[in-house]
């Protein structure tokens, strides 16, 4: 992910020198472009959050199951 980004920000860098757009043009394109990473940034950390949670509950889930099969087993 950090390399497409980072290769976007570089294509459009040398997209301005080349085409001589201005500063402020350049700031227009690579606004929404930041607030779109700060946005994937935060659902990042939201779905790594969900994935602990989820991974306790199934670790929790399958030590369950072992203590079943262990008294079925008897």
């Amino acid at each position: 992910m950090k390399r497409q980004i980072t290769f976007a920000i570089l294509l459009l860098s040398s997209l301005g020198a080349f085409a001589q757009v201005t500063q402020e043009e350049l700031e227009t394109k690579i606004k929404p472009l930041t607030e779109q990473v700060k946005t994937l940034q935060k659902e990042n950390g939201s779905r790594k959050s969900e994935i602990g949670t989820l991974t306790t509950k199934l670790k929790s889930s399958n030590d369950s199951i072992e203590i079943l099969k262990q008294k079925n087993s008897k």
